[in-house]
């Protein structure tokens, strides 16, 4: 935290003293992204397509593992009816579905998994549509700084007229 303090301190007078020695004022803006993009109907379809295949996959993990463990809980209820070769055995099988299932998880979800390309494929053109025409607006207007209210940077103040988020809105609309 003291360290963020420092480099909010530092950014302020930085601002502070690239202003003071500068002939224009700094210009300075903020958009809310999730405002925007809530608001697209491109992406509301594209992210409920992206929820369907996202949930589709969950379903189908959660079936396989549900499976599975019955299987477990059989083979250990027949265990002391069935031979130790055939109890081996039957322990392999389920032990190689389980690898199986872990595969196909990480395929999925994985840091590199298809929750990630389905991501880039549907959510990612409108995003970068969106920054695209922040962009344009930017140089339009002859912006500094933009900012993004809903995003990991802390805002802790602005007044309502930097918004553009309404601009950028009426641009891609």
């Amino acid at each position: 935290m003291i360290l963020f303090k420092r480099k909010l301190l530092l950014f302020i007078f930085a601002l502070y003293f690239f202003n003071s020695y500068s002939q224009k004022p700094l210009r300075v803006g903020y958009i809310n992204m999730d405002y925007i993009l809530s608001n697209i109907d491109d992406y509301k379809i594209a992210n409920e397509e992206y929820d369907l295949k996202l949930n589709l996959w969950r379903k189908e993990i959660e079936s396989r593992k549900n499976i599975i463990e019955s299987e477990k809980n059989e083979l250990e209820f027949k265990k002391p009816l069935i031979p130790d070769e055939i109890y081996k055995n039957l322990k392999d099988e389920i032990e190689f579905d389980e690898k199986q299932l872990n595969e196909y998880i990480q395929k999925r979800f994985g840091p590199e998994g298809d929750w990630l390309v389905q991501e880039k494929i549907l959510i990612q053109p409108i995003q970068d549509e969106v920054l695209a025409i922040v962009q344009k607006i930017a140089e339009k207007n002859k912006f500094d700084f933009i900012f993004d209210k809903s995003s990991a940077i802390i805002m802790l103040y602005s007044e309502k007229k930097y918004d553009i988020s309404e601009l950028v809105l009426k641009s891609i609309l």
